[in-house]
């Protein structure tokens, strides 16, 4: 019996260190939901083609979603380390009264408190998103912004919650989908904190673009690529979520190394440009392992903002060589890319509604029914229902306005007020405007 025992631990001893199976296409599914391309391009590994950025509202959305439908599902397989999480709340609300002493309704927020929602985490993973919220808090507020700017800022806002609202219930069906166990849902994680921390993804092997960099082909040093052009294309592609400032195309300038890695490739470069007409701004963009990782404005000096994913990986497979002087040339000009036309040289145009203040979307005129061929004095009771369900339409509008309108206060009036609240803001914000929809409902 002693021998049947030992034989029996020595087997399980060696099954216990046989590797794990690698992973496939198949041992992660989001099938059928709404997210599947999104989600299974994060558990691939293929970031290039994630449609948002990190600090983008919908990526905050979706990594929050995932913590909570993880600690709803799988609480059992937290680490023993386990924190709860918390939500910001309201403290004190700001209290309108009229002339005779009557409440007449509510103002902004005065001040935030923390509390718990009764639901875990792993700290690893928790700490990744709470530092995600300090990055993103400036952009978010600035989509909010653009948003309320927008010629139906109620529509906009009310695409983007059901957006959100449609990203948590597919991360709800994900763990109907997958255990809690599975090494694909591991996957999904590591390349989810990957992604907020604005790092290179965990690639299922042969199912991504790669944004590695091409190894040498020669012995030689390695090979300069035309970092002017480079800086150029990341800038115009940031300039596009900018709020107010407007990038001068073609203007970018003396850009440098500042420093090198070990094996010769950039670690920093910096480099000028200009906006709104003749104002000159800075810029510099880190590397990791000869890849671009994040950029910094001098504006905003100590936000990393995540560089586009698809000129990252054109870069990295060398997609912006030198001229064939081998020198950098002043605003990106080489072989590979001539100069433009005059037209192409102007400012880059805000659209049409940009910077300009939200309006209310005005109530709809109907037109008056038709009257009754029967007695024209009087309307039919199917006339006057009609009519009176056309009014409570336009009533039920124009209340979603009002609200919408009341969230962009408090959010301008916040920012005003409490400059260093920026995450407490923004999801007072989007409170604000889920609030908004079911009041009107």
């Amino acid at each position: 019996m002693r021998l049947i025992c030992s034989m029996l631990l020595v087997l399980c001893g060696a099954w216990a260190q046989q590797p794990a199976a690698p992973l496939t296409r198949s041992s992660f599914s989001a099938s059928g939901l709404r997210n599947e391309k999104v989600l299974t391009d994060l558990f691939i590994g293929n970031f290039v083609d994630i449609p948002f950025n990190r600090d983008n509202l919908a990526f905050v959305s979706l990594f929050q979603d995932y913590m909570e439908s993880y600690g709803r599902h799988c609480d059992a397989y937290l680490p023993s380390n386990k924190v709860e999480m918390t939500r910001t709340v309201c403290a004190v609300q700001e209290t309108k009264i009229d002339r005779y002493g009557n409440r007449v309704g509510t103002g902004g927020c005065l001040s935030y408190r923390t509390e718990g929602t009764g639901i875990y985490a792993d700290p690893a993973v928790y700490d990744a998103k709470s530092k995600l919220g300090d990055d993103a808090g400036i952009n978010m507020m600035k989509e909010a912004l653009q948003t309320m700017k927008q010629q139906n800022p109620l529509q906009a806002a009310l695409n983007t919650l059901g957006e959100t609202q449609q990203m948590a219930s597919d991360m709800e069906s994900v763990f109907r989908l997958n255990s809690c166990t599975s090494p694909g849902v591991k996957r999904l994680q590591e390349n989810i904190v990957l992604f907020s921390m604005g790092k290179q993804p965990i690639v299922l092997p042969g199912t991504a673009p790669s944004v590695a960099p091409k190894a040498q082909i020669s012995l030689g040093p390695f090979k300069d690529q035309n970092y002017t052009k480079l800086l150029e294309d990341l800038i115009q592609d940031q300039s596009q979520s900018w709020l107010m400032n407007r990038f001068v195309s073609r203007s970018t300038s003396n850009v440098a190394v500042s420093s090198r890695d070990s094996a010769g490739r950039p670690a920093k470069i910096i480099g000028k440009y200009l906006f709104n007409g003749r104002s000159q701004g800075s810029v510099t963009v880190s590397f990791s392992d000869g890849i671009p990782e994040c950029m910094y404005f001098f504006d905003l000096p100590s936000t990393c903002k995540s560089p586009n994913r698809r000129i990252v990986a054109a870069y990295s497979n060398g997609g912006y060589p030198q001229s064939e002087s081998g020198n950098i040339q002043p605003s990106g000009v080489s072989a590979a890319n001539p100069a433009p036309s005059p037209a192409a040289a102007q400012p880059i145009r805000p659209a049409p509604d940009r910077g300009t203040a939200a309006k209310a979307v005005p109530p709809t005129v109907q037109p008056a029914a038709p009257a009754s061929t029967v007695n024209p004095a009087t309307p039919s009771a199917a006339a006057l229902a009609a009519q009176q369900q056309r009014e409570k339409q336009v009533a039920d509008n124009q209340k979603r306005v009002e609200k919408m309108t009341a969230c962009r206060t408090t959010l301008q009036q916040g920012l005003k007020d409490h400059p260093d609240a920026n995450a407490e803001l923004m999801k007072a914000y989007t409170s604000c405007i889920q609030a908004a929809v079911q009041q009107a409902k």
